[in-house]
C-alpha cells in the first residue's frame, strides 16, 4: 500500500509498520486527553487516547458488517 503526501493525511511511522494521521484531531478545549489516529497496512484504523488521570486501559472495535453480508445458504 502507498500513501503519497498529496493523496492522504497519513505519514508512515518511523519504524513502518503503521501509518499515523497527519492533521490536527477536533477535541473540546475542556479535554485535556491526548488523541492519536493510526492505520495499519491492512487498511484498519485505531484510535488511540491517553488519558494521565487514570490506571485503566481498555479497547473496542466496530465492524460495519450485518445480515446483508450473510451467504444465502
Amino acid at each position: 500500500m502507498v500513501h503519497s503526501a498529496a493523496s492522504s493525511p497519513y505519514i508512515l511511522s518511523p519504524n513502518g509498520t503503521h501509518y499515523i494521521l497527519n492533521r490536527p484531531i477536533e477535541k473540546s478545549d475542556n479535554d485535556d486527553r491526548t488523541y492519536r489516529i493510526i492505520k495499519l497496512k491492512n487498511d484498519l484504523e485505531a484510535m488511540i487516547i491517553h488519558d494521565e488521570k487514570t490506571d485503566k486501559a481498555s479497547a473496542a472495535l466496530d465492524v460495519h458488517v450485518g445480515s446483508d453480508s450473510d451467504p444465502v445458504s
